[in-house]
């Protein structure tokens, strides 16, 4: 079992900071980019979701927590598409921790939290050079609806 717990104002922007790198990185392997300009990319896309950083209404920044102990972290917002879906932006689960369930429980706890929020679904997108966290989300229900640029958009329909 896991719990959500929000990160604070610090928290929540060192966690964007390492969110903006981590997908920059993937970005420049999958189009082909320099770092340099996955980086730029990255930015302006950021600035775009998120104008005020962190304090972004709607934005929500968490820690994923075991037995008391933190084990990841998840970024969740609106969903730039669909008003009735609660989109996940970023979810990580350190890498000490990983094959132990914690990702699928998470995945269950923001499954929970749309459904407690009156949202009919969950969505994401998970990049193709991902098949590890790809069959994850596979088996916790999310179907591809489309992929574009490298990256597959996946949703849970909750109703």
């Amino acid at each position: 079992m896991v719990s959500l717990i929000s990160m604070t104002p610090k928290e929540a922007r060192l966690f964007l900071a390492d969110s903006e790198g981590d997908y920059a990185a993937d970005l420049a392997e999958t189009e082909g980019l320099t770092l340099d300009a996955a980086l730029a990319t990255t930015k302006e896309l950021l600035a775009e979701i998120l104008p005020r950083r962190d304090a972004t209404p709607g934005h929500d920044f968490r820690w994923v927590v075991h037995d008391g102990a933190r084990v990841g972290r998840v970024w969740l917002g609106p969903s730039l598409e669909d008003p009735t879906a609660l989109y996940i932006w970023d979810i990580s689960v350190d890498s000490d921790h990983q094959g132990r369930g914690f990702g699928g429980a998470a995945l269950d706890a923001i499954a929970t939290m749309a459904r407690d929020r009156g949202l009919h679904s969950v969505s994401l997108n998970v990049f193709e050079q991902n098949p590890e966290a790809r069959r994850l989300y596979e088996r916790k229900g999310y179907v591809a609806m489309a992929t574009e640029r490298g990256q597959v958009h996946m949703t849970l329909r909750l109703v």
